[in-house]
């Protein structure tokens, strides 16, 4: 399967428009704020460049890790045609690195989520000035 960019774009719509519609976001914008029940924040971030015509997309877009644990997230970056960018290494970061951290591997195309604390966080996977974002939830063992 051959996936474009515009292929991508018409993805990214429809969940935006289905964040738009649990409430995740307002329609004017391509990122919204969602509180959490403990009151944390989870921004919500789309992946087109226009401008590039590149896209990124980490995978998997939504997890929850209990303290301790970690699982393995990656991102693959397409260009205007749909051809992956074989030798892009995106730059990869937590926003709460209290709660969960991350550590680029050895293929500088995936990174190993740990859970640190419970709460909300973002890995941010970055290209080219295009963004896509892993939602991680991290809950107490007990």
């Amino acid at each position: 399967m051959h996936t474009t960019v515009k292929q991508i774009q018409r993805t990214t719509l429809a969940l935006m428009m289905g964040a738009i519609a649990m409430g995740a976001c307002d329609s004017a914008s391509t990122t919204g704020t969602n509180a959490s029940p403990a009151g944390a924040a989870a921004k919500l971030q789309f992946a087109i460049d226009n401008s590039s015509n590149t896209a990124i997309m980490i995978n998997p877009h939504l997890v929850t890790l209990h303290v301790g644990s970690g699982m393995t997230a990656s991102a693959t970056v397409v260009d205007a045609n749909g051809n992956l960018v074989t030798d892009a290494r995106p730059t990869f970061y937590s926003t709460s690195p209290n709660i969960a951290t991350v550590e680029v591997l050895s293929d500088g195309k995936s990174a190993r989520v740990e859970a640190r604390a419970p709460g909300l966080t973002g890995i941010v996977a970055t290209y080219g000035g295009v963004v896509d974002t892993l939602i991680v939830t991290a809950t107490s063992n007990e």
